[in-house]
């Protein structure tokens, strides 16, 4: 199955190149580029790609309002982020918006077609400096056995792994529409906005080793 690509950055040389990588990779598809974020909010509408790389230093809108955007027209809308800034700032506001990964732009060419796949398969991709930028930011933990069920918990655990609904489904032995249920639930009671504060707050509680 072919995993379209949507690229969001404002510098012609950097989209031309990745174009050009993921050109290569049989199973991924650039499906349309864009240089700003207003321009890509217009396109993403039309092209509905599985994976959006998005840059966040950009002209207009810039990239957390363009992903805020996205997913208010689409919340199944996966973002990567693909930047340059390891500005705390930046890093915890786009997750906050909804992208379900970080990377920097010297990530190896590996790592980037990694977490295209990853991210396509509603799995989180953080690298071990950027989860500790967001865990910090997370204050005033709830206790997860205080709100949760014990289904939910087992739930959150595995969502804090980087299990995939269908991955999550498999290992617990229940349809994936229960677990997408269960996420909501867990999303809605700890007051989260995605699954990858989701994973964080798993690993902030403990849950995850």
């Amino acid at each position: 199955m072919t995993t379209k690509v949507f690229i969001c950055d404002d510098h012609d040389i950097l989209r031309k190149g990745l174009r050009s990588l993921l050109q290569t990779v049989q199973d991924l598809e650039v499906v349309g580029e864009a240089a700003d974020g207003e321009t890509a909010v217009e396109m993403i509408k039309e092209l509905e790609p599985d994976v959006i790389l998005m840059d966040l230093l950009m002209p207009g809108i810039g990239g957390v309002e363009a992903i805020r955007q996205i997913k208010k027209l689409n919340q199944e809308s996966h973002i990567l982020v693909l930047s340059s800034s390891h500005e705390d700032e930046l890093v915890v506001s786009s997750i906050r918006a909804g992208a379900i990964g970080y990377l920097v732009k010297t990530s190896s060419p590996d790592d980037l077609i990694d977490g295209i796949r990853r991210v396509a398969n509603g799995q989180s991709v953080l690298p071990p400096d950027i989860s500790n930028k967001l865990l910090s930011a997370m204050q005033d933990p709830r206790i997860p056995s205080i709100t949760l069920t014990h289904r939910e918990i087992d739930v959150l655990k595995l969502i804090g792994e980087g299990l995939s609904n269908r991955d999550i489904s498999q290992v617990l032995e229940i349809s994936e529409n229960t677990v997408i249920s269960h996420v909501g639930r867990i999303l809605n009671k700890l007051e989260l906005d995605n699954r990858t504060q989701a994973a964080l707050y798993a690993r902030k509680q403990g849950l995850v080793r």
